[in-house]
């Protein structure tokens, strides 16, 4: 019988008869029965629930597997591969049978295995035979298998007695008399009540011995630490994270849709950069995806062509001519990549069977750029003025690009070159150039209406191209303001996507003449109250046999598709999302109305229980030059977003970088900001001319890229400085008098009065008395410094001055730090860099003041690579705290304050404990599968509603996914304390 605790447990039992071996087994666990393998995969033990048989008679050796086929509902019971004649043994005579418990909870497997099966025929009364049991549980990790880290060594010499209030998971710390953390004894195990002891060997968590003394032992308990998924929000897949058969999850993480292609029936859709999600994806009619595709090809921008059985995409960017991954203004092309793929399945056909990407056109790389709140200021969207984005398309950037439009008919696929006023001619079967050519000025959208016609945007009209002659004639010459996309639907109309001040999509007859337009004109707000009739960049657009428009909307506030009624006009369906790579945006809950949440820059109503989600404001976006410290919505947080409150008005501070970070005040539907504390950038590469008002983007076509003119000319000749701003005029943009600028020191040893470069890689913090907290590196320490508020201005500004900044904490050289966080207890927690640092701690907590609280000892092995298969193996102990930083905390009755943290890398789990440092628990599940997946290089947010009840977020699958923390109720927990005396 194997046991742990109450909520998994296994009972075998065995007999034999002169046919069969008998073998039953009874599962106890949190749910029913679920295997999600079918037989014909003889890889039930990869699926579910699974009993593994291993037999040996000391000849041969025997391995089976047997469960319950959820998909099929019916038993399976294989063998590998070569161990039998034929792996499957149900049709050989054996016999398999499943009996669920009454409560759901468990099931009985029985099975009759044959002898002649298994080893030719009955074996001889005294032969021996060797067996071992291998037992899996569908929810436990992402083998499905229960796992358990288990070390054969000599029990400790020491035992501290405690007595447990009740049957519980259980965390023992043991302190010294002043509250420093000296170990913890026990870790969320799982324990009975009454009187019990643990063994230790005398030795405090850095393997240093503890001195002869009294001590304090304190105990925290709780039921099992569970999950409760509630909603997906921000990602409109179905279900809204990956499946085996390719059909949950939705578009890419790292860009925004730009293009649209139909072939009346499935719906194509693409963006061209993607890391976790995919860059292209076929949907059906009800809006399901069928495929995505993990094109390697990237860029500024894609487009997308249907024909026949094959979807052609197009992709148009730069790439770096040489390896020094620092752009400086040459060394750089640009580029058009020609994909095929099948559009029933998406995976690479003809040309691209070979060749996945054919080079199809190159140019000279212009860097002809704009930014975009320029853009959206003077209604200014065109194709010779936007074409796409860098990479993370976060960077409020624009560029121009060459490759715009692609169709396809025959055995020819047709790529419009803006630059060079040409459409390049391709052979379809081996995606190379003919070597005609079309001239046509300034194309951009393509459409092939038979295998004699074309349209093409050109300028701002919509031409008609004679391919048998080339000759090129005037369609459409009215009713446009910056077109950029055109196709058609089933019966010839003619649809046209429209920049510059429409923002519509307009609707012609075959014959050019207007017939409507589709959405508000101009779009709706770049900021404010939402309105769902407007477009925002409308780019790629298809119509389907069924009527319905689909519309790519290239703005990342949030990522939108609008599907519409192509005769009316009428919005039929959003999808919203899916969010930036792992989840990663500024994500925050309204403490005092759950039901608001904002990601991607927008506010959403929530109805957690109906699983609803509706936009209802675009709450940030930065309006000019001088606005420099409101984020991207689309970007990623490098830290934690807090809400606050002052004089009745909401703020919320956010970590827009490592080094920066903005205090915004709510007013009304939208935040402006009031306040910034960080650093104008640091060392990069002196090869980079940066005096202050450039951003280094990174860019993975090109490497660091500067762009000139991010930050206000107020910024000139301060790169590297620290700074404090202020809106004490209250109009929420800075003017040079605003700002508070500190000179900062590099490479020397520490001295009082000086100041290096602030900043924490994965965030700085403000406590609950809006003091600020960063770190910086002396030659000789890292120093923690703190910023206290000084007032506020009469527009509710918070008021600081850089220069009253103090060092509170010196640390030693090489304790890099990772993220900074302050507890509402104003318990500053400090999480050290685990994978390049030198730490001897993971952990550290201080007061306000430096004064040193506790610490959690470092791992061995927590880096990167520890966590993928090297000395350490951090993934096979759950327990090992380390984290990027501390990201919320909740107020829990019978436990206290709970910090909760989140990993990058490592064994990249959430982690939660006190502030007087007993741990609690971690999160999540270690699979690659549903809501409670864990990823790496995923963000994790925690909220607790007013009535208390705490929930973590999951980012893993390129979505916000809510789940409720259960095992932490006010009546299931308890404290309890008492003392130690260590002897000599």
């Amino acid at each position: 019988r194997s046991f742990w605790g109450k909520r998994f447990y296994a009972q075998l039992a065995a007999q034999y008869d002169r046919h069969n071996l008998y073998i039953a087994a009874h599962f106890r666990s949190f749910g029913p029965i679920t295997n999600a393998k079918r037989e014909s995969t003889l890889q039930g033990y990869g699926g579910g629930d699974a009993l593994q048989i291993r037999l040996s008679d000391g000849k041969k050796k025997v391995n089976l597997c047997g469960w319950y086929d959820s998909a099929d509902k019916s038993p399976a019971l294989t063998a590998d591969w070569g161990d039998l004649p034929s792996p499957f043994l149900l049709k050989q005579g054996a016999r398999e049978a499943f009996a669920a418990d009454a409560d759901g909870r468990g099931y009985v497997q029985e099975l009759a295995l044959p002898w002649k099966v298994l080893f030719g025929g009955t074996p001889q009364h005294t032969a021996r035979l060797a067996a071992t049991f291998q037992l899996w549980w569908a929810d436990l990790t992402p083998r499905f298998s229960f796992y358990a880290s288990t070390t054969l060594q000599r029990r400790g010499a020491l035992a501290v007695r405690y007595k447990m209030p009740a049957d519980d998971d259980l965390s023992l710390g043991l302190f010294d008399p002043q509250g420093h953390l000296l170990r913890w004894l026990m870790r969320d195990d799982y324990c009975y009540a009454g009187p019990n002891r643990v063994f230790w060997n005398g030795l405090d968590q850095w393997g240093r011995p503890v001195p002869p003394g009294h001590y304090v032992i304190k105990g925290l308990y709780h039921p099992a630490l569970t999950t409760q998924y509630k909603m997906t929000l921000d990602n409109p897949g179905s279900p809204p994270w990956p499946t085996p058969d390719n059909h949950g999850d939705w578009l890419a993480d790292e860009s925004i849709p730009q293009a649209a292609a139909t072939d009346g029936k499935w719906v194509f859709l693409g963006a061209p950069d993607w890391e976790k999600g995919v860059g292209i994806i076929a949907v059906n009619q009800k809006g399901q995806r069928q495929w995505g595709s993990r094109v390697a090809a990237g860029g500024r921008c894609i487009s997308l062509a249907v024909d026949g059985n094959y979807l052609y995409a197009l992709y148009s960017g730069p790439i770096s001519t040489d390896t020094s991954r620092i752009y400086l203004g040459h060394h750089a092309i640009g580029r058009a990549l020609l994909v095929c793929l099948d559009k029933r399945t998406g995976n690479p056909a003809r040309f691209s069977l070979k060749h996945p990407a054919m080079r199809i056109a190159t140019w000279r790389y212009r860097q002809d750029y704009h930014w975009l709140w320029t853009l959206r200021n003077h209604h200014s969207f065109s194709a010779a003025t936007y074409g796409g984005q860098p990479r993370y398309f976060a960077t409020e950037v624009g560029e121009t690009t060459d490759a715009l439009g692609v169709a396809a008919i025959g055995n020819r696929v047709y790529a419009s070159l803006f630059y060079n006023n040409k459409i390049e001619v391709v052979n379809a079967l081996t995606g190379k150039p003919t070597g005609q050519t079309i001239a046509v000025q300034a194309p951009v959208g393509l459409c092939a209406v038979d295998a004699h016609t074309l349209l093409a945007v050109s300028g701002k009209q919509v031409v008609k191209i004679n391919l048998a002659g080339n000759t090129v004639t005037p369609l459409i010459t009215s009713h446009l303001v910056a077109p950029f996309d055109v196709t058609r639907d089933a019966v010839g109309r003619i649809y046209v996507s429209d920049w510059g001040k429409s923002f519509q999509v307009k609707v012609f007859d075959a014959h050019g003449k207007f017939l409507h337009a589709v959405g508000k004109p101009g779009g709706r707000p770049w900021v404010g109250k939402w309105v769902s009739d407007g477009m925002l960049l409308p780019r790629g657009i298809a119509v389907t046999n069924a009527g319905k428009l689909w519309v790519a909307e290239e703005d990342g506030s949030p990522c939108r598709i609008s599907v519409w009624n192509a005769q009316t006009g009428t919005l039929l369906k959003q999808y919203i999302g899916p969010t930036p790579y792992g989840g990663g945006t500024f994500f925050w809950v309204d403490p005092k109305d759950p039901t608001q949440m904002v990601a991607e820059g927008t506010r959403f109503k929530v109805n957690l229980v109906k699983k609803t989600s509706k936009p209802e404001a675009i709450v940030f976006r930065r309006r000019g030059i001088d606005d420099p410290f409101t984020p991207d919505g689309h970007g990623s947080a490098w830290g934690h977003c807090q809400v606050m409150y002052h004089d009745g008005h909401q703020y919320v501070a956010m970590n827009v970088s490592g080094n920066m970070l903005t205090i915004m005040r709510r007013e009304g539907d939208v935040y402006r900001p009031v306040a910034a504390l960080g650093s104008e950038g640091g060392p990069i590469s002196p090869k980079l001319k940066l005096d202050g008002t450039q951003i280094d983007c990174w860019d993975s076509d090109l490497g660091h890229h500067e762009y000139e003119g991010y930050f206000p000319p107020c910024f000139r000749y301060h790169f590297g400085q620290n700074y404090s701003w202020s809106d004490t005029n209250g109009d929420h943009l800075v003017q040079p008098d605003e700002m508070h600028w500190v000179k900062t020191v590099h490479g020397v040893p520490y001295k009082k009065g000086t100041q290096p470069t602030l900043g924490d890689g994965w965030g700085t913090a403000l406590g609950p008395d809006w003091s600020y907290y960063a770190s910086g590196d002396y030659r000789d320490h890292v120093v923690i410094f703190r910023l206290d508020i000084k007032g506020w201005s009469a527009n509710g500004a918070p008021l600081y001055d850089m220069a009253d900044a103090k060092p509170i904490v010196p640390l030693p050289r090489g304790w890099s730090i990772n993220g900074l966080y302050v507890t509402h207890d104003n318990h500053l927690i400090v999480c050290y860099n685990y994978e390049w640092g030198s730490s001897h701690d993971t952990i550290g907590c201080y007061d306000r003041d430096g004064r040193y609280l506790w610490a959690i000892a470092r791992p061995v092995a927590a880096g990167y690579h520890a966590a993928r298969g090297s000395a350490g193996l951090l993934t096979e102990n759950t327990k090992n705290v380390h984290a990027n930083n501390a990201v919320y905390d909740f107020k829990l009755p019978g436990v206290g304050d709970v910090v909760g943290t989140w990993l990058w890398h490592g064994n990249i789990r959430p982690y939660l404990f006190t502030t007087d440092g007993l741990y609690v628990g971690t999160l999540l599940q270690n699979t690659l599968l549903g809501p409670k997946a864990l990823w790496g290089e995923s963000y994790t947010y925690f909220f607790q509603t007013p009535a208390g009840t705490p929930y973590v977020v999951n980012g893993g699958t390129d979505a916000e996914d809510i789940l409720q923390i259960h095992g932490l109720k006010p009546d299931q927990v308890g404290r309890f304390t008492t003392s130690y005396t260590l002897t000599a």
